[in-house]
């Protein structure tokens, strides 16, 4: 096999063109029955190190939008790395199949190989980069949305603690000033959301579905229930919950002794409890191993700890998009 690079940080910065030779190495190594074991660690190991390539590439994008350099490098990832790494994923899982490979340990796996196999499209590879074009392009609009207050213009996350504040005035001014720049830049948010809807249809329709939902159910390899089933439970959170939620919305607006309940009131702290944001912003450190595509894992990948770890920081800054966004 072709040696990996030994980091994660060292496959960030390859081209497609570097990557596809390690796919070409597996497709064309001899498989049989007697050596899929090794040859599935050895993918596995490979798809390890660039998954987390990709997760940190994107996470470090979405810290900081407005950086060139962390713009390219996620925009190579997303656009022509993955959409061309998905399609030698299933180059690659298709000989595993054709070989007749079965474990009782992979069977799940197995299982979700042949479903990706049966909706695959060549002609979808270009029209998945170009969905990712537009959510790299979402990132980067609203990572750059700041708002003004007390003199400074600060990114979006950094007013939510004011929104918890004790005075109704403070919430609400907090509150409209958070929404404004979405409504200000809701043409061109809008517009993105158009065109993705528009590709997303066309994907769903290339692959023999009416839609993209029905699609993305068996993309997402959702074997145990079926939309109709997901609208059962809709039906059921209308029913129970909503009915209990607007209770307990009814019973917060009696204690705060509102004509009406506003959406700034919704979250706000006790009376006496006023909520003093940090100058001192704490970051989360977390050891994570970014996901790779499921069914390109073998058994022994899913036991194997992460190789690298990964900062996940909470701190807002300007170009960075809002969490919940």
């Amino acid at each position: 096999m072709i040696a990996l690079p030994d980091s994660s940080k060292d496959f960030a910065k390859l081209s497609w063109d570097e990557i596809l030779p390690i796919y070409n190495d597996l497709f064309y190594r001899p498989l049989s029955l007697d050596n899929a074991a090794e040859w599935l660690d050895d993918w596995s190991s490979f798809e390890d190190l660039l998954g987390e390539a990709r997760e940190q590439v994107y996470f470090d994008y979405t810290c900081d939008t407005a950086d060139p350099a962390k713009e390219a490098d996620n925009l190579r990832f997303q656009t022509e790395i993955e959409p061309n790494a998905a399609e030698q994923r299933v180059r690659l899982s298709r000989r595993l199949l054709e070989i007749g490979y079965t474990r009782e340990d992979l069977d799940e796996s197995l299982r979700r190989f042949r479903t990706t196999n049966d909706i695959f499209r060549e002609e979808n590879v270009p029209l998945k980069a170009e969905v990712e074009r537009l959510s790299a392009e979402y990132q980067k609009v609203t990572g750059a949305m700041t708002a003004p207050w007390n003199g400074q213009d600060l990114p979006l996350p950094r007013l939510r603690p004011f929104m918890l504040d004790p005075d109704r005035e403070t919430r609400e001014k907090a509150w409209r000033l958070h929404r404004a720049p979405y409504v200000a830049q809701r043409q061109q948010l809008a517009a993105l959301f158009d065109e993705q809807y528009k590709l997303r249809q066309e994907i769903a329709h290339n692959a023999g579905f009416q839609n993209f939902r029905d699609y993305m159910h068996v993309e997402k390899h959702r074997f145990d229930y079926t939309p109709r089933d997901c609208y059962a439970f809709h039906q059921a959170v209308a029913d129970k919950v909503v009915p209990a939620a607007a209770r307990l919305l009814k019973r917060r607006q009696q204690q705060m002794r509102l004509d009406a309940l506003r959406p700034w009131d919704a979250s706000t702290q006790k009376a006496g409890h006023r909520f003093v944001p940090s100058s001192q912003q704490p970051s989360l450190w977390t050891a994570a191993c970014p996901s790779s595509t499921a069914s390109t894992l073998s058994s022994a990948a899913i036991s194997r700890p992460c190789s690298k770890r990964v900062c996940w920081t909470l701190k807002a800054a300007a170009g960075k998009p809002p969490a919940d966004t």
